[in-house]
């Protein structure tokens, strides 16, 4: 709710994205402090919990009948980048794309087809300082293990 914390020695099993946890702390209303019934988790240095090291490796090529990266991770309207890498990088996967602007893609491996960068120009819905990919094409970003 913006005005509660909470202490723990370990990190929740489930995982939320998206609008969830968009409330403003109290404190500093530039920081995110959960939503209702949810709570935003950070480590012990102030990062967000979840976010991999990782590398921006192109804009890619995605088809509807031959997918570049295999597991839709999720579709929301507040997709971020860091939200992607998180989902992608706790289900094990080594590459994560975002696409059309809300959905998150995981992977094993780079995609075959690159394109340049600026045809990856849509904006993430969740962060509009980011690029979210475009219609048929990935954002592509890997995970460092």
């Amino acid at each position: 709710n913006g005005a509660e914390c909470w202490c723990g020695d370990e990190l929740p099993a489930d995982r939320v994205v998206g609008r969830k946890c968009s409330t403003p702390c109290g404190g500093d209303g530039e920081a995110v402090c959960g939503g209702r019934h949810h709570a935003s988790v950070y480590a012990v240095d102030g990062s967000v919990w979840g976010v991999p090291a990782h590398t921006y490796e192109g804009c890619y090529a995605d088809r509807k009948w031959d997918r570049a990266l295999a597991v839709l991770a999720f579709k929301d309207n507040g997709c971020t980048v860091e939200e992607c890498l998180a989902v992608c990088a706790h289900k094990g996967f080594a590459v994560a794309g975002l696409q059309h602007r809300r959905e998150c893609w995981c992977g094993d491996s780079l995609p075959l087809r690159r394109y340049p960068d600026n045809m990856c120009r849509m904006r993430c819905r969740g962060n509009t300082h980011e690029m979210c990919g475009h219609a048929s094409r990935l954002s592509v970003y890997s995970i460092a293990e």
